[in-house]
């Protein structure tokens, strides 16, 4: 998720600021659902009675979004949990933000102003079809894009999107989903979305996690997590072409979070430049490629506890994987709708997941 190379936005993002890890496959015998399996397809997972990774890949999988937007990366579905019965989703402000049209209308003169911290009124905004929820229980991308629209973006400073230093607290964003579709692919212009809708999403949420409370959960050092995504392995424009990858995680606790921040730093890293950010963000073991900025991470009972946006290897080669904790984002979220004026805070509230 760490961006390396690329002195534009476009040249940057495209590798959606992470850091390629790789990992070694393991033979049949030896599978495990732990940290050393490293990247592994959902879908065949999935269709191994005996894989144990298959229950908890199983649970979240409806809720992992692939987006096929200028830059390509993940998101997931945080809730379907809402008064205005849409679905809500958050992912990586680098990977997809209503300040993007700010960002993109610069040329090389010179940046924008920061990014407003600001709510939307969905029902004002157009919908933008980027995103492709999974098909059913597959852990495959929909064949049909559905539309997404702003709910919330936090402020950050497009200079550091730039230089592909964005903190982690502030690199997300919250849009809300309906029910529309749109044929992937289909036409060369598709057609515009209608304004947003009273329709949920169709998803596979067997368990009903989707509409569970709390819809989110905190993460302590030593925890095991799953993160879920669409890697960039090839050519994102073209149908299928990203699969749903996963990997199992285990959270640092802040001690070892700041050692090994600190060791980056010795070692002239990048992410050593970033401080450890406790309360917004966790720091753990695992793996992760270009295109998995905005995936989901996912605790043992498939309640999501974060979002993962950076990536780097340590000089030792362990994976390491940043990610922006639920429960900063829905603080962000509780703080800025407590501020809003009663009448816009009508237009958001409908929209907001437990939070």
């Amino acid at each position: 998720m760490a961006g390396r190379t690329g002195r534009r936005a476009g040249a940057l993002l495209a590798g959606a600021l992470l850091a390629a890890v790789g990992c070694a496959p393991e033979s049949e015998d030896t599978l495990a659902c732990d940290v050393e399996r490293g990247l592994m397809v959902v879908a065949q997972v999935q269709e191994d009675p005996e894989d144990p990774c298959g229950p908890w890949a199983r649970s979240v999988a409806g809720g992992v979004v692939r987006i096929d937007d200028i830059v390509s990366g993940s998101a997931s579905l945080w809730s379907l949990d809402t008064d205005a019965g849409v679905g809500v989703l958050v992912s990586a402000a680098h990977v997809l933000s209503p300040c993007w049209s700010i960002i993109w209308a610069q040329d090389d003169a010179g940046l924008p102003q920061d990014c407003p911290s600001r709510f939307y009124d969905p029902t004002e905004e157009e919908g933008k079809p980027v995103i492709r929820l999974a098909e059913g229980d597959t852990a495959r991308p929909a064949s049909e894009w559905s539309p997404v629209f702003p709910l919330f973006s936090p402020d950050f400073p497009v200079s550091e999107v730039f230089a592909g230093t964005l903190a982690p607290r502030d690199d997300f964003s919250v849009y809300v989903v309906d029910g529309q579709t749109i044929p992937a692919y289909a036409d060369i212009q598709p057609p515009e979305p209608e304004p947003i809708t009273g329709t949920a999403p169709q998803v596979h949420d067997p368990q009903g996690r989707l509409r569970g409370t709390p819809s989110w959960r905190e993460a302590p050092g030593g925890a095991a997590v799953l993160l879920v995504g669409y890697p960039d392995r090839s050519d994102p424009y073209i149908p299928q072409a990203r699969q749903m990858e996963a990997s199992v995680g285990e959270v640092l606790d802040d001690d070892t979070a700041r050692a090994v921040i600190s060791e980056l730093a010795a070692a002239g890293d990048e992410e050593g430049e970033i401080p450890y950010d406790p309360a917004a963000e966790m720091l753990l073991w695992g793996q992760a490629l270009p295109g998995m900025s905005g995936s989901g991470v996912y605790d043992q009972e498939g309640t999501l506890v974060g979002v993962a946006v950076r990536a780097t290897t340590t000089p030792n080669g362990r994976g390491l994987v940043r990610a922006v904790r639920m429960s900063h984002i829905a603080k962000r979220l509780a703080d800025a709708a407590a501020t809003l004026p009663a009448a816009q805070r009508g237009g958001v509230t409908p929209y907001l997941p437990p939070l």
